[in-house]
């Protein structure tokens, strides 16, 4: 829940950068440093394991993505933590079936296609076919949480008038 954690201090990046003409995008691709920044002042094995999280889940399984190069590197593969490979297929499932400001959603079965597109290159293969193993289960709680989300927005739109 904890891997885009970096976004909350893009905008102190970008007002502290050195060069005032960074844009959102490159601080944007500064969140995964960040967000693993914030966890080594923790310890403990689950903040250790958010930290890798959070710095390798933009990291693509052909070695392109992004971290920054003051940290560890740009791994690729199996180099790439499970956890971190796994949030990464997670984190885009997630976006491309519920949408975010300026990605529309898209149907279920699109979002299943879209990850055989991109298997190989930006995620692990294995993961990406265990996804659809899962894809029943997966289909199903989605279905939930959008029925429980109409609920939500029904119930309220009820209490404000």
């Amino acid at each position: 829940m904890l891997h885009d954690i970096g976004k909350i201090g893009v905008l102190n990046y970008m007002h502290k950068s050195d060069n005032p003409a960074i844009t959102k995008s490159e601080a944007m691709r500064m969140h995964p440093t960040l967000g693993a920044g914030l966890f080594r002042e923790i310890a403990g094995e689950t903040a250790d394991l958010a930290r890798v999280i959070a710095l390798h889940h933009h990291q693509n399984w052909d070695g392109t993505g992004y971290i920054d190069s003051n940290d560890e590197g740009t791994l690729r593969g199996t180099d790439i933590p499970l956890e971190a490979r796994m949030t990464a297929i997670a984190d885009q499932f997630d976006v491309m079936i519920t949408g975010q400001i300026g990605t529309p959603a898209i149907p279920f079965r699109d979002a299943l296609q879209q990850l055989n597109v991109l298997k190989g290159r930006h995620f692990d293969p294995e993961l990406v076919e265990c996804m659809h193993e899962i894809s029943d289960t997966l289909r199903a709680i989605y279905r939930e949480f959008i029925e429980s989300r109409l609920e939500i927005k029904s119930w309220s739109s009820l209490k404000l008038k």
